[in-house]
């Protein structure tokens, strides 16, 4: 299931979420959470989904499908964030949370009254949280402007703050640093540090959403959470490598590789 928002320039979101599942053939079960309107501009315009049809939806697609993991992106509300914690609060399936607070063009997905009950309510029923530094800096009530400039220590700092936050893990994205991308994936009991190579591209867009996406997979399919990790961040790296735009302004990874495990 790809709990998310709706970006019909088909680059993040929904459409991105989809593409993974595609790849990985496995059904999916999309239910949107906030309507946009987006261009090159960025987001023009957000209209989050009426919490009692977001509710129905959830019910319904849970009540009729086998789920084996729930990905959930952008909320856009306040009463998306309780409807999520209340419809979810007893399915055993693995549920990715991916912090969506703002678009990349920095336009709120989550207003900022509901980060406290993200915190309170969704995130103690969260398995995996993978922030980038700037969204770990939000929740944590830290300067966005210094978690580019992170060391390890910092990092492992951040991670471990957002595990008392209640997630069982954290996989803190290492995109937004210099050098190559170094991911934290971090638990109660270990450290483990994902490396990777940067890739240059501008077309970019969507990839936290991929990202979580294809950990989620990973885990419907059975792989362990770190096999899960590695598989999707070695598949990011490979679409990235022929990510382009269909349209103006930067594209996104829209050729999602399978791979095995790793």
């Amino acid at each position: 299931m790809a709990v998310g928002g709706l970006d019909p320039a088909g680059r993040s979101g929904l459409a991105a979420d989809l593409r993974v599942l595609a790849a990985r053939e496995i059904p999916a079960l999309p239910i949107p959470t906030v309507l946009t309107v987006q261009g090159q501009g960025g987001a023009f315009r957000l209209a989050p989904v009426a919490p009692e049809l977001l509710e129905e939806q959830l019910r319904v697609t849970l009540s009729e499908n086998r789920v084996g993991a729930i990905k959930v992106g952008a909320l856009g509300s306040v009463d998306a964030v309780r409807v999520l914690a209340e419809c979810l609060c007893d399915r055993p399936a693995p549920l990715v949370l991916d912090p969506v607070l703002a678009t990349s063009s920095g336009r709120a997905l989550l207003p900022e009254e509901a980060w406290e009950p993200l915190r309170a309510t969704l995130l103690p029923r969260v398995s995996l949280l993978t922030p980038n530094r700037p969204e770990a800096a939000l929740l944590l009530d830290q300067p966005t402007e210094d978690a580019g400039r992170w060391d390890d220590d910092a990092c492992l700092d951040a991670a471990r703050g957002l595990l008392a936050l209640g997630p069982k893990a954290v996989l803190l994205t290492g995109g937004h640093a210099d050098g190559a991308p170094e991911d934290l994936l971090v638990t109660a009991e270990s450290v483990v540090r994902l490396s990777g190579q940067r890739v240059a591209t501008p077309h970019a867009r969507g990839t936290g959403c991929a990202l979580a996406t294809a950990v989620a997979a990973g885990l419907a399919e059975g792989d362990t959470l770190e096999e899960s990790c590695r598989r999707a961040k070695h598949e990011l790296e490979e679409a990235l490598r022929s990510a382009r735009s269909w349209g103006i302004g930067p594209g996104a990874p829209d050729r999602w590789p399978r791979t095995d495990r790793r």
